[in-house]
């Protein structure tokens, strides 16, 4: 699959094996995958809106909550990866609210 992607100064691009990761093939464009996640992460606020749980600040729960925010787009949403570091923010002084010193990034409450 080809996809031309653009990325933004700063931005970590998507490698081979990530983007193998996507679960519709027909995309060929960063802003079609931008808009199919959009609509994934959406639905996934609308499910977190209707729960009713209070049991949130578990394991489980987070992993349930990453697949219905990226599970019908990319195959591995609602795992844990196997590359923690991999995956961690890098700060970007434009874009953070906080910057904790290791490198990841806060921006509205997320680390």
């Amino acid at each position: 699959m080809k996809i031309k992607l653009e990325y933004p100064e700063g931005a970590t691009p998507l490698d081979p094996n990530e983007i193998g990761g996507l679960k519709y093939k027909h995309i060929t464009t960063q802003g079609e995958l931008d808009e199919l996640e959009q609509a994934n992460i959406a639905s996934g606020l609308r499910w977190l809106a209707r729960m009713r749980r209070k049991d949130i600040l578990t394991d489980d729960f987070a992993i349930e909550l990453h697949h219905q925010l990226f599970g019908d787009i990319w195959k591995w949403g609602g795992h844990l990866p196997k590359d923690r570091k991999k995956h961690r923010r890098r700060s970007d002084p434009d874009r953070c609210s906080a910057a904790w010193p290791d490198g990841r990034c806060s921006v509205l409450g997320r680390a």
